[in-house]
C-alpha cells in the first residue's frame, strides 16, 4: 500500500519498519539500556544486537569533547 502511494507521488519515500526498529535499538543502547533488556523487548538475542546494532566505533560520551568548532566573526 505505501509503495503504491510512493509510486503515485502521494508519499515522498517509503521507509520500512526496520528503520524505526534500528533507530529505537540504537537510542536505547545510547541511553544505557542493557542489551538483554532490549533483546527481551524486541524478541531478539543480545548477540544479534551486538552484531547488528551496537556501534562500538563511536564513543558517545566523549564525542562532544573532541569536536572543535571554528571561530565565528562578529
Amino acid at each position: 500500500m505505501v509503495k503504491a502511494l510512493v509510486e503515485m507521488g502521494k508519499v515522498t519515500e517509503y521507509l520500512p519498519t526496520y528503520h524505526a526498529r534500528h533507530t529505537t535499538q540504537n537510542r536505547w543502547l545510547e541511553s544505557g539500556m542493557s542489551e538483554e533488556a532490549i533483546a527481551a523487548l524486541l524478541d531478539t538475542s543480545p548477540t544479534r544486537i551486538r552484531k547488528h546494532y551496537r556501534d562500538d566505533r563511536l564513543d558517545y560520551e566523549n564525542l562532544a569533547q573532541n569536536i572543535t568548532l571554528p571561530e565565528l566573526g562578529d
